[in-house]
């Protein structure tokens, strides 16, 4: 499977610890295989885990008529827990209204953040601007990225689903995380 190879890279390259359990879930009409990865990895002193999860659907393919609903699933939640402190934030691709009547604004997506030069380093980011050219090319990729306070410290936690595995989207997420964590 290319998620097991992908994940277990991943894990040499980074010197991490993966765990992986296999199960079942119900999707309504019968059960089908549920795989959930565990990749945690140092970052800079900080910690980064990722918990993905493979659902697999009975369909192989979408139809038009259900729209991709019955496709497989691929479940993410990132949190990356950082040292030192930074700006609350959050990153959302911008409404469907703002991209309809400004169709030429670049980037894709929108900062908010009370930290202006914090905000303007996220702008400049290029692993951010890379992972929102993917959101551009698949209608159902939205990620979710915010900055909290959590068990004392500030965590970034990242959320998406999609229905196909993008090993390039996982990578230029550690990196994003690399980035901020300088």
């Amino acid at each position: 499977m290319i998620i097991d190879e992908c994940f277990k890279e991943l894990e040499k390259i980074h010197n991490g610890n993966l765990a992986t359990s296999t199960s079942t879930w119900f999707n309504g009409h019968c059960n089908l295989p549920l795989v959930k990865y565990k990749l945690s990895i140092k970052l800079q002193s900080s910690n980064f885990i990722i918990d993905y999860e493979y659902r697999s659907n009975e369909f192989s393919s979408s139809s038009t008529i259900d729209g991709g609903a019955f496709k497989d699933r691929h479940i993410a939640n990132i949190y990356f827990y950082i040292k030192n402190q930074i700006p609350f934030f959050e990153v959302k691709e911008r409404s469907l209204f703002n991209r309809l009547f400004n169709k030429n604004v670049i980037p894709n997506f929108i900062i908010k953040c009370k930290s202006p030069t914090f905000k303007k380093e996220l702008y400049q980011s290029k692993n951010l601007h890379e992972i929102y050219k993917v959101v551009e090319s698949s209608a159902e990729f939205h990620p979710l990225f915010h900055c909290i306070r959590k068990e004392g410290q500030h965590v970034i936690e990242i959320k998406y689903n999609t229905s196909k595995f993008d090993r390039e989207v996982i990578e230029c997420l550690i990196s994003f995380c690399e980035e901020i964590s300088l």
